[in-house]
């Protein structure tokens, strides 16, 4: 049922639907979870975008696949809607300490390569701040990347690395 209403088009709308019809039941939602972490990368890449719809208001129903999740930031082999709709999620709910080593690792592969997508870089970036409050000696290379590469990226990650720069500057990290 799932890959079939996946596959009936990629609207907002059709997005919606899908959303609707996952609701609060956990059966549905394990079901598109397996589609985003299956093999079809095309049917993984429409679930990305229901999953991201679903994190952003209830990020916390995505608990269970944290380790699953963590380990797709880890692939280049799925679709970078995968990516990004995953590190939405955990931009909603913060870093979480059963994946925060793996996450913080991916979040800075994802930051140090110019040829990731601006949004999987921005998201990234918010996650690493989190994770640096809770983990202090990340800062200094934390720093160094957006020194290196915000002043070269869009006017989006050039804001949100002044943003954090800022940050450190002002509390001396």
């Amino acid at each position: 049922m799932i890959t079939e209403m996946l596959q009936s088009g990629r609207s907002k709308a059709q997005i919606n639907l899908i959303v609707q019809w996952i609701g609060a039941d956990p059966d549905r939602l394990a079901l598109l979870m397996s589609v985003l972490m299956g093999t079809d990368r095309k049917l993984a890449e429409y679930a990305a975008w229901v999953v991201g719809t679903i994190g952003q208001k209830q990020p916390l129903r995505f608990e269970p696949w944290y380790p699953e999740m963590v380990a797709l930031l880890h692939s280049r082999t799925v679709h970078p809607a995968v990516h990004r709709n995953i590190l939405r999620i955990f931009v909603q709910s913060g870093p979480p300490a059963s994946v925060f080593d793996s996450l913080t690792e991916a979040c800075f592969v994802f930051l140090d390569d110019p040829q990731s997508d601006i949004a999987i870089r921005a998201f990234s970036i918010h996650i690493l701040a989190k994770i640096c409050k809770k983990e202090p000696e990340l800062w200094t290379e934390f720093k160094h990347l957006l020194e290196l590469h915000t002043p070269h990226g869009s006017a989006g990650l050039k804001g949100i690395g002044k943003k954090y720069l800022d940050y450190i500057a002002k509390h001396g990290l």
